[in-house]
This record gives structure tokens, sequence and C-alpha cells, in this order.
């Protein structure tokens, strides 16, 4: 694949970062829903908790990947702290038109995490950048 295949650009930054970026496409979900599962699994998340940010990591994924700019990359952080993994993902997109908070999409994201948030911005000099960021606590689960 082309050196923006996601799995050609796994770094893991600071020691408890990991970044993965690669084509905006859904070809990617497995991987990064798989870098999702790794990551909160080795940090001893419950497995109630691992099924709730694979769905969330694949649902922003989706959400971004639909907006992208032809041949746009997606960008995914991992960060690991105190029993908390936060995730943040971005796309250039043409508008940066921001995901609709009324969306039965944005509900779930909602149910799924302790904490979720969309922005749109410049970011290292790329214009209409859009990030999804969330949060999920260890112990906390959609019930």
């Amino acid at each position: 694949m082309a050196s923006t295949d996601i799995t050609d650009s796994v770094e893991i930054l600071l020691g408890n970062v990991i970044e993965l970026r690669g084509a905006a496409d859904t070809a990617q979900l497995p991987v990064v829903r798989g870098v999702a599962e790794n990551v909160a699994l080795n940090e001893d998340f419950d497995l109630d908790a691992v099924s709730d940010i694979k769905m969330a990591v694949d649902e922003v994924a989706a959400q971004l990947i639909s907006r992208a700019v032809l041949g746009g990359v997606l960008t995914c952080r991992y960060w690991l702290m105190s029993g908390e993994l936060r995730v943040s993902m971005s796309v250039q997109t043409p508008d940066g038109t921001l995901p609709d908070q009324r969306s039965f999409g944005w509900f779930v994201l909602s149910a799924l995490t302790d904490r979720i948030s969309a922005r749109a911005g410049d970011a290292d000099g790329r214009h209409n950048q859009v990030y999804i960021d969330f949060v999920k606590r260890k112990g906390s689960h959609v019930t």
C-alpha cells in the first residue's frame, strides 16, 4: 500500500501516547479498532470498557472519514493517563463542518464514552481540520 497506510505509521511517543496516521479510508477501520483494543487490554480495562472503546473508535473514525478531503489522512492519538484512555482523532475536511451533535451516532458516542467533544481549526498549518476527542475511564461502560 501507499506510505499513508496506517499499519506503516504506528509510533509510540513519550512512552504513553500512541499515534497512527493513515489514509482516511474505511478499509483502515479494523486497524484503528485493533490498536484501540490492544491499548485498552494492555492497560487492564475490563472487557465491557474495551468493547465500548472499540465501538466509539469505530464510530468516530467513520464520521471523520465520511468528511475527509479526497486523499486525506486520518490521525489517531491514544493517551494513557491514570486510569483513563484519551483518544483524539482528526481529518482535514473541505469546509471544517463538525458532526451533528444531535444525531443518533453522536448520542451513541455520548453513551459509550465518559466525555466527548468535537472541534474544528488549524493544526500544523492544515486548514479545516476536524477533531473528535473522547475519554473512557476504567470501570465505566454502557449497561
